[in-house]
């Protein structure tokens, strides 16, 4: 199953997303990159089991990646408009596969 990473944002307006992930085993996220458009990123691998994905979407545009999840694990995303250091969303999920 494939899960789409999208915004479409608006004239001279900037998101970052900050996904933060944990997994049972390695590699619990994949991002297909032949997908992407828009979005800048940035990969930080914490340990093995867990890392740090930046999103960097800037406006007048869509950004879109798809992306599977594998084994079971965690994910937190914060959501960050216009420059602002408090998120404006947290959604945190998980999934079993």
């Amino acid at each position: 199953t494939f899960y789409s990473i999208r915004t479409e944002l608006p004239e001279n307006t900037t998101v970052k997303l900050i996904f933060k992930y944990q997994s049972s085993q390695q590699g619990c996220i994949h991002l297909y990159d032949y997908t992407r458009q828009g979005w800048s990123l940035d990969y930080i691998t914490v340990e093995e089991k867990s890392g740090v994905i930046h999103f960097y979407g800037y406006g007048q545009s869509v950004c879109e990646i798809k992306a599977n999840f594998t084994y079971s694990g965690t994910a937190e995303i914060e959501i960050y408009e216009n420059g602002e250091t408090i998120p404006s969303r947290i959604k945190t999920f998980s999934w079993k596969i």
